[in-house]
């Protein structure tokens, strides 16, 4: 297994940078700044 290789890590990783930053944020708008 290797996270690299797998293109969902990135996007996860991406997600969770958002998410530290934007506490209060809903799941709708961390759906909403995903797409």
């Amino acid at each position: 297994y290797s996270p690299d290789l797998n293109p969902i890590e990135h996007d996860f990783a991406a997600l969770k940078k958002r998410r530290e930053y934007q506490e209060q944020a809903t799941l709708d708008d961390i759906v909403k700044a995903y797409h």
